[in-house]
Formats: structure tokens, sequence, C-alpha cells
């Protein structure tokens, strides 16, 4: 009798308890990855998402992103689930901050539309649900959507990340190509001192119109942001924030300023553990309001909360002519893929030791010391 009672007790646990474990199993997944167990903060085609960075929940490229995660326990080995590709290193503006002037490796050709296409196909062969298209300024190629419509939409969404100058008049046609979110940058809530880190005149104008225009095109879009030490204590990111909810964007999306690029001997952005506890804190405070956008910051991220450093773990980047390196802030190459297929380059990382491992957060802020300025350091 017990072992009836039991086994209908286990039944009706299914039934009421189970029925639920989907839900647990994204509130849980999103509370380690977003700072925020329920959040939803836009919708794209019908899927509900709760950041820009990942693919809406329920897609197929969220499904794709679990089964890489999946296999990569059955295989003992790490899979990328995230690629960045700077499809050109031109850019209208002159960010103070520009972390590609440091990424630019291999003084060959840009990569061409046929190879472009080839580094995706592969980077989805080994598994990526979203593909990260950076710069440079990605609106200057005009093969732009012709490689957003080349990736597979069952396997990897696609987000841009922009300086928004020629949003508004193209976002019609990169939502066609399937483009799932924007990210376009600004690092001011102040139009005058957002051009003025930009280094040209009227960029916070276009680039909000480029929000409206992204948004009016059912596009998720986010604000991009570069935080600075000292950003809480004046107001300036609680300022972003505050912009973000009068442009209704989807999310706010804060990275704490990297030693590298245009920054490279900027000593003082070798963050303390309080300064960058001040960042998370900041950002949980305005993502736990529900009139406000969705507001995350990359040092929670990256530090042992979330993730810690993905660079060469689950993402990897592509520079414009080819280099493979950890991140969009590490120049490190493990190679160039003119040279060797994606997946060889791949392994490269653990095979030299190119892995960032710590759950200490970003091992480029951990050192002060003078970076190369160009060209990315290539092992043998």
């Amino acid at each position: 009798m017990d072992l009836r009672f039991n086994r209908l007790r286990f039944y009706w646990a299914m039934l009421v308890k189970g029925s639920r474990l989907g839900t647990d199993f994204l509130e849980m997944t999103n509370r380690r990855f977003c700072n925020s167990s329920s959040k939803i903060t836009g919708w794209h085609r019908g899927y509900p998402a709760t950041t820009c960075w990942a693919p809406p929940m329920l897609s197929r490229p969220a499904l794709n992103g679990l089964t890489t995660r999946i296999m990569s326990v059955y295989q003992w080995r790490k899979l990328p689930d995230f690629v960045s590709v700077a499809v050109t290193d031109a850019c209208n503006c002159a960010c103070e901050h520009c972390s590609a002037t440091s990424m630019g490796g291999s003084k060959g050709p840009l990569l061409s539309t046929a190879e472009w296409k080839g580094v995706l196909r592969q980077a989805q062969d080994l598994g990526v649900s979203t593909v990260g298209i950076v710069g440079g300024e990605p609106l200057l190629r005009e093969d732009l959507c012709e490689l957003v419509a080349s990736v597979d939409a069952d396997r990897s969404q696609v987000v841009l990340f922009t300086n928004g100058w020629a949003l508004e008049a193209r976002a019609r046609e990169l939502a066609r190509a399937g483009l799932t979110s924007v990210l376009v940058s600004l690092d001011s809530a102040d139009p005058a001192q957002h051009d003025g880190r930009k280094a040209l005149a009227g960029c916070f104008e276009r680039a909000v119109a480029g929000i409206e225009a992204a948004r009016r095109r059912g596009l998720l879009v986010g604000i991009s942001a570069v935080v600075r030490p000292g950003d809480v204590e004046s107001g300036a990111l609680g300022r972003l924030c505050d912009l973000g909810k009068q442009l209704r964007v989807n999310q706010v999306l804060f990275f704490d300023a990297v030693p590298t690029g245009n920054y490279l001997d900027r000593a003082d952005l070798v963050w303390s553990h309080p300064q960058l506890d001040a960042i998370i804190d900041a950002c949980a405070e305005y993502q736990r309001r529900p009139d406000y956008p969705g507001v995350h910051c990359y040092a929670y991220s990256k530090s042992h909360r979330g993730l810690g450093c993905a660079g060469g773990v689950s993402q990897l980047y592509v520079s414009a002519r080819g280099e493979v390196c950890p991140c969009d802030f590490d120049p490190a190459s493990v190679g160039n893929v003119r040279e060797a297929p994606l997946h060889a380059l791949w392994d490269r990382f653990s095979a030299e030791g190119r892995t960032c491992t710590a759950l200490d957060g970003c091992r480029r802020q951990k050192s002060a010391a003078p970076r190369l300025a160009s060209g990315c350091e290539r092992r043998p």
C-alpha cells in the first residue's frame, strides 16, 4: 500500500511541480546570467527576452545554446556560445575608449563577403547561439544585411553593436535580413558630452533617431555604454538608465572600461573590487524597478556571480582581417582564419593556455602594465 501510495504521490508531484520545471529553470538561469529571475525586457517574434545579449527564451537559438552546453559536458571540452565578428575596422567616430585600435593584427585585406560567410558558418557549426556583429562601425559595410541573412536563424540570433549614425536609414533592411537585437553606443546622457567622447558632432541625435527607428521595426533595442570609475557616484550611470527609460529601450548594458585600445595606458582602469561592486549593486537596483528597462553590467557577468571571464571559454572574437582572439578587448591572437579552420583555432585557446579561466573578472584589467598599442600578439 505504501509503495502504491508513494507512486501515486510521485505522479501527482510530477503533474503539479513538474509543470513548473521549465519556468523554474529559466528563472534560475536568468538570475545567474542577468542578476534577475523574472524580468522580461521585451518580446521578439513571440519569444520573451530578458536581455539583448542572449537569444530570447524558448527560441530555437536559445535551445541551441543549451545544446552546446550539454555537448560541452559530453565531450569534456569547451565549446563557444558567443562569437564577436568585427566586419570592418573602419569607423566614422574616434571614441576615446575604443578597444578596436588594439585588435588590428594582420596587415592583410579585410575579409570578403564570402570569407565572412564561411567564418559565420564555421562558428555556427561549433555551436554559437549568438553572433555579435561589431567593428569599427559595422553599418559602414554595404553587404552587412547579406551577412546577417547568411546566419542560420534556427541556430543563432544576430546582435548588432553600432554607434547608431546610419541606423535610422538601415533599420528596415536589417530587420528584414533577420537581425534580432541592436545595441546602440551612448556614452553619456548629455548630448554634448556624448558627441565629444565620440569626436563626432550630431552623433547623439543620430543615435536616438536610430533607436526609435529600430523599435518601430520590431527589433530588440538596447543602449550600450562604457562606464568609468566614479560614474555611479557622479550620477552618470543613473542618468543613462533614465535615458533608457525615456527612449523605451529594452535594456541598458554597461561595460566597465578596460585598459586596452585607446585606453591602453590607463592604469586607473584596473578596477578595485569595491568599484566593480558599486556598479553591480547600482545596476541591480535599477533592474529590480519595473518601470525601467533591463539594466545589466558586464562586471556582473564576468565575476564569480555569473560566468567569470568568458574569453576563449565560451566566447571568441574574429577581427576584420581574420585574427582570432579571446574577446573584443584582448588582442592575444591564436591565429588567422585564412591560415586554419575556425575549429582548429578554437582548440588553440585550451592547448596554448589562452582561455580566460578566472572567476575574478577580466584579466586585461588586472595589470597596469602597458599593452601592445596595435596588432594582435601572435603565438607560435
